[in-house]
């Protein structure tokens, strides 16, 4: 459903389809279109604010068809501001893990949508897309991915993530705004899998370890906002509660206080 010149652009192109959705229904619902729309065996995501490195797919690709079990491959990426101004002194994931990754992505998301490739044929096992979980879709997915296939990966730059800014308008600019509510479903969802009723406990420690993200982001939206006399510090700090256990961990957690002076820092 945009409103600039996507269409022009994309016909100005060679081997592009172009998609028009007249109602915008998230970008979950945008990347299950594409999808289905699509005829290749490989599936790569990048959504419009991002950038892929020349020849990264191709690099994935060798690393995917060297490894005929793993579902999917993914890679670093570079972070960079809304100007695409790139920090190649931090690169995000710091550490890559790979093999069975299930349990260390539901503890912390370290795949980014932008720096995967992955098989449609695991892809279609998996059931897809959700996009009622949009804006944490990709993570719902690769959950669903981890848990039945090995991943590999890329431990280079495949991408460009333009990081979000507290007034950027993006999927992940504010917390409260959906986000919260997108990555507690993706829980609900993964509790019911196999390997998370198999171990309740681990399940429940990550969940834990969740919340307490979302609240630490949370606060400190909440001060950014106040110091704006912007009224979303209100809806920020009232989500924040909402995560109760999380919420009261964090007020009387050293470690807290200590995230959030860095993050002011930066």
């Amino acid at each position: 459903g945009s409103t600039d010149e996507t269409r022009s652009v994309c016909a100005s192109l060679r081997d592009i389809v172009y998609v028009r959705l007249e109602e915008r229904h998230g970008v979950g619902y945008a990347r299950a279109a594409g999808i289905g729309a699509s005829t290749g065996p490989y599936i790569s995501f990048l959504d419009d604010d991002d950038a892929r490195l020349p020849s990264s797919i191709d690099r994935q690709l060798e690393i995917l068809e060297a490894s005929p079990d793993a579902a999917l491959v993914y890679g670093q990426i570079y972070r960079a501001t809304q100007s695409l101004a790139i920090d190649d002194r931090h690169l995000f994931p710091r550490s890559c893990p790979s093999g069975d990754v299930f349990w260390k992505l539901l503890d912390s998301y370290f795949i980014s949508s932008c720096s995967v490739v992955m098989r449609r044929s695991a892809f279609d096992s998996v059931g897809g897309v959700c996009h009622e979980v949009s804006p944490a879709d990709d993570w719902d997915l690769w959950l669903r991915i981890a848990e039945r296939y090995p991943i590999v990966v890329l431990p280079q730059p495949v991408s460009i993530y333009r990081q979000p800014t507290f007034w950027s308008k993006q999927g992940s600019s504010r917390v409260a705004d959906g986000l919260l509510f997108a990555d507690l479903r993706v829980l609900e969802r993964c509790a019911k899998l196999p390997r998370a009723l198999a171990d309740p406990r681990a399940f429940r420690r990550a969940a834990r370890r969740v919340k307490g993200i979302l609240c630490l982001r949370l606060l400190a939206e909440t001060v950014v906002a106040a110091r704006r006399f912007d009224s979303y510090a209100f809806v920020s700090f009232r989500q924040a509660i909402a995560t109760r256990d999380a919420f009261v961990h964090a007020i009387f957690s050293m470690h807290t206080w200590k995230k959030l002076r860095e993050r002011f820092r930066s």
